[in-house]
């Protein structure tokens, strides 16, 4: 039994590839079920991987709250059932993407964090707004702030500065961390979203 929690937006479904690995490897496997058909295929990208194991591995695939079974042998109205309901499901998919899309960029436009925000700022759950630092980290976020800005150390020299003056080494584990976090506008008082800028609410 696999549970499948990924999003459906992801081009790439991890445990989903993991599932179908694991039946193609194992010929005693014969029925695959599946609540209904948006459970199996998220987009049209996906057709071949379906048709892979009907065809080829020659497995028979179940929509128990669907109603209706598919194999290699099913008839042309069978298929068809299954094409329609793969255009509802990749219609849902895309329009869901275009409207969670659409409200990050208002969010973002009213100046508030459509985002989990970066290391050094606390994140009202509940107003969902950014009003406060992070006392613990927020002190070497700015401290590494100064002595990039110094032009005296490198990002590599920089973190070991910052370890031996007694920042965690989990705040910044990797140099690229270090890079991100500088070069990131939020810090700055600018939220980017989806490539455009604005002035956000929250302290710089």
């Amino acid at each position: 039994k696999w549970e499948v929690a990924e999003s459906a937006s992801k081009q790439e479904r991890r445990v989903f590839a993991e599932a179908c690995e694991y039946v193609k490897r194992h010929p005693d496997v014969t029925c695959l079920l599946f609540e209904k058909t948006d459970r199996l295929l998220r987009d049209f990208w996906m057709s071949h991987k379906i048709a892979e194991l009907l065809y080829k591995f020659e497995k028979q695939i179940h929509f128990f709250v669907g109603g209706y079974v598919i194999d290699k042998n099913s008839d042309p109205e069978t298929f068809l059932r299954l094409q329609i309901d793969l255009v509802f499901a990749s219609h849902f998919i895309a329009n869901l993407r275009r409207e969670t899309k659409k409200g990050l960029l208002e969010k973002a436009r009213r100046g508030e964090t459509p985002f989990r925000v970066p290391m050094g700022y606390v994140h009202n759950k509940t107003t969902h707004l950014v009003r406060k630092f992070d006392e613990t980290k927020a002190p070497w976020v700015r401290r590494a702030f100064e002595l990039i800005r110094s032009r005296e150390y490198t990002l590599e020299s920089c973190r070991e500065k910052l370890f031996a003056e007694g920042c965690l080494k989990r705040y910044f584990p990797w140099k690229s961390k270090l890079e991100n976090t500088i070069r990131n506008v939020f810090y700055k008082g600018i939220i980017k979203c989806q490539g455009q800028f604005f002035k956000g609410n929250h302290p710089a």
